[in-house]
């Protein structure tokens, strides 16, 4: 048999096989996110009818760092945005059973949080895990119980 056969063949019943057990190996998917001009002030209101349909963007488990989630509980979020010429507001809403607002308590306390990041310079896009010394991120950061936080993120030289 050819091997230039016989390989692809392999991975294609392997992938079929992980597929029909419900094992996801690798996924991607592309969300577009288009963003509503509105003339004045930007909605503060979530339930405002100003805000466009929610686009459901696909997240992740993050696997770097504490407290290291064996799976991610939240699956997808729903993104809508609005911008009047000056300024852009995004509305973002997921699923979630339990509220979970920081609390005075140490470590092991993670608020619900949400964040997006953009980058710094238009020359290039940035990492995707909070930028690199050459081409930083700015990251707007809200999390329960503080509020929305404005940061510059890059890492840390040596």
């Amino acid at each position: 048999m050819r091997r230039d056969v016989v390989l692809p063949g392999i991975a294609l019943a392997i992938s079929l096989l992980l597929a029909f057990m419900g094992v996801v190996v690798v996924t991607a998917q592309q969300s577009v996110v288009t963003v509503k001009y509105i003339a004045g002030p930007l909605p503060a209101d979530p339930f405002s009818n100003l805000w466009p349909a929610p686009v459901e963007v696909p997240l992740t488990s993050q696997t770097l760092v504490y407290p290291l989630p064996a799976a991610t509980e939240t699956r997808s979020v729903g993104v809508s945005a609005v911008y009047n010429g000056t300024h852009i507001a995004f509305l973002l809403t997921w699923s979630d059973n339990t509220q979970d607002a920081a609390t005075p308590g140490g470590l092991d306390v993670f608020p619900d949080a949400v964040a997006v990041q953009f980058p710094v310079s238009k020359a290039q896009l940035p990492y995707i895990c909070m930028g690199t010394v050459d081409n930083p991120v700015n990251i707007i950061y809200w999390r329960a119980g503080f509020g929305v936080e404005n940061l510059v993120a890059a890492p840390a030289t040596g």
